[in-house]
C-alpha cells in the first residue's frame, strides 16, 4: 500500500475540488501547498504547449522549417531544448509528489483510493466526494465485460448506413484508380477535416475549458441529489465521459422519463443542452463526444456509434429505463449520433432535435473554396458521412425539430432562412412518411414546401380563421385510424387521391407540427419553457 501511495503521489490524478459537508454542503477548490502548486503549474504549461502543438502541427512544422530548425544546428538546438524541458518536467513531477504527500486533502484521497477493504460501491461513493482527472476513474459500465454478455443478448445487432451511392457504385477499375486520391482524402480528413467538423476534440481547447466544466458539474451535483459522473467503456474500448441525474425518486411529473442528451461539435454536457430537460424535471443522461472533456479517442463515425450505443445500453441495463421511457435529445451535429441511435432502437419514446441538418456535405462545400468541392465531398462520404435525414427515416416514432430562424451555422448562406439545412431535414422525413402528399405531376409540392419554410412559421392567432384547420382535423383523424390498424409504421397512405390544395394544406399543418421555430442564433441554449416532447402523428 505504501508503494501504491507513493506512485499516486508522483503520477496520480490532479484533484480539482473536494466536497465538504459542514458547516454546509459545498465543493471547495483543492488548495495545493506551495511545493505542489508551482511544479504543477510548470507541468500544466508544458502539457498545454504540447497539446497546442499537436493540434496545430500543420502550421508549426512549416514555420519551424522556414526558421531553420530542421538544419543540423537547428536540430541540435531543438534536442537541447527538449532535454531541458524533459528535465524540468521530471523535477516538477518529483517536487509535486512531495507536496502531495504533505497535503492532508490529497492524503485523504489516497487513503480511499488505495483502501482494498472497501467494496467497489463504497469506494465509488467515497471517491465521488472528489473531482479529479477522469482518466483515473474506474469504469461504471464496460460493455465488453463478461458480466454483461447475457443481458446484451436481448438487444438486436446494430447496423449503420452503407456507403453513399456516389462512392459505393464504382467499378473495380475506378476503385483502383481512386486509391491515391482516397489516401489523400484520408490524410486531409485526419489533419484538417476532423478538427473543423469536431473542434471540441482539440486537446488545447479541452484544457482551456476544464475549469468552467468542472465548476458547472459541481453545481449540478450539489443541486441534485442523484447526480453523478460516469465512465462508460465502449465496444471499441474508448472511454466515454458521461453524467446522469436520476429524478425518479423525486416524484416529479417527468422524472420517470430519461432524456439522453447529445451535444454539438463544440459542446460539453456540463455546459450544454442537458440543463434544459433537467430543469423541466426529467431524468437526464448526458455524454461528451469522443475526444471531448474526459472522453478518450476521436469522434470518427464508427467510434461515435459505439459511444452512443454504450450510453443507451447503460441506461437500459444499469439504470433500468425501458425504451418507452427514453427520449433522445440532440443539438446541432449531435443529431447524427442521435439519429443513428433512433435508427437502431426505433422503440424509444421520442426524438427531439435542435438546430441540426440533413447532410454534412452541403454545409461543408459552402464553407470551403469551390475548387476543393470534389475533395471535400469524397473525403466526407468516405470517412465522416453524417447523413442525419437518411438515418432518421428508419425511426417511426414522434419527432420534433427546433429551427433557429437566425441560425448562422447550418445555413449555406449566412442567416438566410431558406438555406437552413434544417428545412431539408424536416422535409425529407415528412416526404418519407407521407409520400402521397408529394405525388403531383402538375405541381412541385416540394418546391412549395421549401417556399413555405423560407419564412418563419406563422404563429396561430385565435382571432383569425386558420385555412389549415380542416386539414388538421382530417390528418389527425386519418392518422388515428391508421395507427389503430397498423401502428406507427410508415409510409402512410395520407394524401392519396387528394387535390393539390388539400395536399398543400396538409403539408403546411405537418410542417408546423414537426417544426418549432425559435427566433434566435445557433448557439443560444433552448429555453426551458420551449422544451416539449412530441406526440405521434
Amino acid at each position: 500500500m505504501v508503494f501504491s501511495k507513493l506512485w499516486y503521489c508522483f503520477l496520480g490524478p490532479k484533484i480539482y475540488r473536494h466536497l465538504v459537508m459542514e458547516p454546509e454542503k459545498k465543493y471547495l477548490t483543492y488548495e495545493p501547498i506551495i511545493i505542489e502548486s508551482m511544479p504543477d503549474t510548470v507541468i500544466g504549461v508544458i502539457r498545454t504547449v504540447i497539446a497546442f502543438t499537436r493540434s496545430t502541427w500543420l502550421l508549426v512544422v512549416p514555420y519551424m522549417y522556414m526558421r531553420g530548425y530542421f538544419t543540423k544546428e537547428g536540430t541540435i538546438y531543438m534536442l537541447n531544448v527538449a532535454g531541458i524541458v524533459s528535465l524540468l518536467f521530471c523535477v516538477s513531477v518529483a517536487l509535486r509528489g512531495i507536496g502531495r504527500a504533505l497535503n492532508p486533502v490529497y492524503c485523504k484521497f489516497l487513503d480511499i483510493r488505495t483502501n482494498k477493504s472497501l467494496s467497489p460501491a463504497e469506494k465509488r461513493e467515497a471517491l465521488a466526494r472528489f473531482s479529479y482527472e477522469f482518466a483515473f476513474h474506474d469504469p461504471d459500465f464496460d460493455i465488453n465485460s463478461p458480466q454483461y454478455q447475457d443481458k446484451l443478448k436481448d438487444f438486436k445487432p446494430i447496423f449503420s448506413l452503407p456507403l453513399h451511392n456516389s462512392v459505393a457504385n464504382t467499378s473495380t477499375f475506378s476503385t483502383l484508380l481512386n486509391i491515391p486520391y482516397d489516401i489523400f482524402c484520408d490524410f486531409a480528413m485526419r489533419v484538417i477535416g476532423r478538427r473543423m467538423i469536431y473542434p471540441g476534440s482539440l486537446q488545447f481547447l479541452n484544457s482551456l475549458l476544464n475549469e468552467p466544466r468542472d465548476e458547472a458539474r459541481s453545481k449540478i451535483i450539489l443541486k441534485h441529489q442523484h447526480a453523478r459522473r460516469l465512465k462508460l467503456v465502449t465496444s471499441c474500448s474508448d472511454e466515454v465521459d458521461a453524467f446522469v441525474v436520476d429524478q425518479r425518486s423525486q416524484k416529479t411529473p417527468n422524472g420517470n422519463k430519461l432524456v439522453i442528451c447529445t451535444e454539438g461539435n463544440g459542446g460539453f454536457y456540463e455546459v450544454g443542452i442537458m440543463t434544459t430537460p433537467l430543469e423541466s424535471g426529467y431524468s437526464v443522461l448526458g455524454w461528451n463526444h469522443l475526444g471531448f472533456g474526459g472522453s478518450s479517442g476521436l469522434p470518427w463515425s464508427p467510434n461515435e456509434h459505439a459511444a452512443v450505443d454504450a450510453v443507451y445500453k447503460y441506461a437500459r441495463i444499469e439504470l433500468g429505463f425501458r425504451d418507452e421511457d427514453i427520449i433522445l435529445f440532440a443539438w446541432s451535429i449531435g443529431g447524427y449520433a442521435t439519429s443513428w441511435l433512433a435508427m437502431n432502437y426505433p422503440n424509444v419514446h421520442a426524438v427531439v432535435i435542435d438546430a441540426s441538418f440533413d447532410d454534412l456535405v452541403p454545409l461543408a462545400i459552402a464553407r470551403m473554396p469551390q475548387f476543393a468541392a470534389g475533395l471535400v465531398t469524397r473525403g466526407i462520404r468516405l470517412f465522416m458521412d453524417l447523413r442525419v435525414s437518411d438515418q432518421l427515416k428508419y425511426y417511426p416514432g414522434p419527432v420534433l425539430f427546433y429551427r433557429r430562424t437566425k441560425d448562422e451555422i447550418i445555413t449555406t448562406q449566412m442567416r438566410r432562412l431558406s438555406t437552413n439545412r434544417g428545412n431539408n431535414l424536416a422535409l425529407d422525413l415528412i416526404e418519407h412518411r407521407y409520400p402521397h402528399l408529394f405525388e403531383d405531376s402538375t405541381d412541385d409540392i416540394r418546391e412549395y414546401a421549401f417556399s413555405f419554410l423560407s419564412q418563419p412559421l406563422p404563429v396561430e392567432n385565435p382571432d383569425e380563421i386558420d385555412v389549415t384547420a380542416s386539414a388538421q382535423s382530417e390528418v389527425v383523424k386519418f392518422r388515428l385510424e391508421e395507427m389503430s390498424s397498423k401502428g406507427d409504421l410508415f409510409p402512410s397512405e395520407l394524401g392519396k387521391e387528394r387535390t393539390r390544395d388539400e395536399k398543400r394544406q396538409m403539408i403546411e399543418f405537418l410542417l408546423k407540427k414537426y417544426i418549432s421555430d425559435l427566433a434566435d442564433v445557433h448557439c443560444t441554449p433552448l429555453p426551458v419553457s420551449r422544451f416539449r416532447v412530441p406526440e405521434p402523428i
